[in-house]
């Protein structure tokens, strides 16, 4: 078996759209990590982890690549509630002939708000579970995420701009039996930093009984 010579490139940086750096650290309580994939269908997929100044670069055969961004970063807060989120970036027939400089900036948004109860109080330990894409030509975007209110009702995330939200739901805090989980459908697109505050409904029916 003899490895083919390496006759392209592809390098570059990979930021948020305004120019800043991906935070890829960890700690104790978090952990964040980021991944580039190039796939074609002549060679096998090959991956790497960004560096801490969003930097990446591959040797690679001349070709038509899709080109996959992953990121993934969790956090757990004083009270033991983890956060997550998660998104991938893809962008389909990327050609590739030499040697080739492609710097990707990333449609970062940040989505924040309150979550209070049908009398306006702040809901803390408030869960959101939401998913949602967007697709442009030849980029798709794919955000995910779940996450708990702080003390005072308030979240706030980054995510990929997605203007297609598959489903937004939300869960009172463990051991509230006064609130009910409930799914939202008329949810904004998230395209640009958004303040998007929810609000649990009244409950205003029960089911009780004892099962034998």
């Amino acid at each position: 078996i003899t490895f083919p010579t390496i006759t392209a490139s592809l390098s570059g940086t990979i930021l948020k759209s305004d120019g800043t750096t991906f935070d890829i650290s960890q700690g104790n309580n978090w952990y964040a990590n980021m991944n580039i994939y190039l796939q074609s269908s002549n060679s096998p997929g090959v991956g790497q982890e960004l560096g801490a100044d969003g930097s990446y670069g591959f040797g690679l055969l001349p070709g038509i690549y899709e080109i996959n961004i992953n990121r993934y970063w969790n956090s757990q807060d004083d009270n033991d509630w983890w956060n997550e989120t998660s998104w991938e970036y893809r962008q389909e027939n990327f050609v590739v002939t030499g040697d080739h400089e492609l710097n990707i900036s990333i449609p970062i948004v940040t989505v924040s708000g309150i979550v209070t109860d049908s009398s306006g109080q702040p809901v803390s330990g408030a869960q959101v579970n939401f998913q949602g894409e967007d697709h442009s030509g030849n980029l798709d975007y794919y955000s995910s995420g779940n996450f708990v209110t702080d003390a005072n009702g308030a979240y706030s995330i980054e995510i990929l701009a997605i203007d297609d939200v598959g489903y937004f739901e939300i869960h009172p805090p463990d051991g509230n039996t006064d609130l009910m989980a409930f799914s939202l459908t008329d949810v904004p697109e998230f395209m640009s930093d958004t303040v998007f505050n929810i609000t649990f409904p009244s409950v205003s029916a029960s089911l009780s009984g004892t099962i034998l």
